[in-house]
């Protein structure tokens, strides 16, 4: 398993090509971030070669300009930044809306080498069973779920039912003491060897810790 720090949320009290590097020196394998971007695309194109860190993720938020004209400006700074997947959510939006938008995006994102991601931050049991369908709906190779972590007992039965097309997992506050295990527990269980991204202040104890890797 493969370890994102959030640059929306980690290293807060420096630039943000500052972060990369930060990232890397604490021991990150990659960085997430939401898009449009705070700063000139090259800046961070630049901040992630000399720091030798890939972009896990980017996080379209299609509410500032609508759709379309997210998708094009995530597509035009995704050929400089070359993230591995990019993130759309699907929460307000209806299923017939959502699903031709992922449809649209993965399709145009597959030119480019680029895997898309649903994802819903409600966090509930209800949703995760919605993701699937949704998936399964669009029926594109280039369509997986993004799951986002809250640390509660009902991660684990997220994780088993959508194992088979998780490509991406978020964590965004941590899972202290029994909880924290059975999350680890199910993601060893679910031999899942994707990313985890971190979006919460304190994420480098985890990686100190070293009990995100296989055992």
């Amino acid at each position: 398993m493969k370890i994102a720090a959030n640059l929306d949320v980690l290293f807060g009290d420096r630039p943000l090509p500052e972060r990369v590097l930060a990232a890397r020196l604490v021991g990150f394998d990659g960085v997430e971030l939401r898009h449009p971007l705070s700063v000139a695309t090259i800046s961070l194109a630049q901040a992630l070669e000399r720091a030798a860190l890939p972009l896990a993720r980017l996080a379209v938020d299609v509410a500032v300009d609508g759709f379309e004209s997210a998708l094009q400006r995530a597509l035009t700074d995704s050929a400089m930044l070359r993230p591995q997947q990019i993130s759309v959510e699907v929460e307000a939006l209806s299923a017939a809306t959502a699903e031709a938008q992922l449809r649209r995006a993965a399709e145009a994102f597959a030119l480019l080498g680029i895997g898309v991601l649903c994802r819903d931050d409600s966090a509930q049991p209800s949703g995760f069973a919605g993701l699937l369908a949704l998936v399964e709906q669009v029926d594109h190779p280039n369509c997986r779920v993004q799951l986002d972590l809250s640390g509660e007992p009902e991660d684990r039965a997220a994780i088993e039912l959508l194992s088979g097309c998780i490509g991406y997992l978020q964590l965004c506050r941590l899972p202290t003491g029994e909880k924290g295990t059975a999350l680890l527990d199910a993601l060893r269980s679910a031999d899942y060897q994707g990313w985890l991204g971190l979006g919460y202040r304190g994420a480098e104890a985890l990686l100190a810790s070293g009990s995100h890797r296989p055992a």
